[in-house]
């Protein structure tokens, strides 16, 4: 397989394999291609998380965990209508 890419686009991708840990563009787009090629028809595919991305989802997820553990939650539209209320919008239920 042969990929053509413009000067600017070579130099960003070379850019984010080396924020992901990648010594090469061409196994940061060879690893990128696995997983797409490993997906399922339905799949929505985004691109590998950094460790600091990866730190950070991980957080809010643990946050959101916590938060449910201990009671804190509403449901959904519960919460979209306190919203809207809280910032001064009129919304029926």
């Amino acid at each position: 397989m042969e990929i053509n890419l413009a000067e600017a686009e070579t130099r960003s991708l070379s850019e984010r394999a080396a924020a992901f840990g990648f010594a090469e563009a061409s196994e940061f787009a060879t690893a990128l291609l696995k997983n797409i090629a490993a997906l399922s028809d339905e799949a929505v595919v985004f691109a590998p998380m950094s460790e600091e991305q990866r730190r950070l989802s991980e957080s809010i997820l643990r946050r959101g965990e916590d938060d449910l553990a201990a009671g804190r939650v509403r449901e959904m539209r519960q919460g979209l209508l306190d919203l809207g209320s809280e910032r001064g919008f009129e919304l029926s239920e």
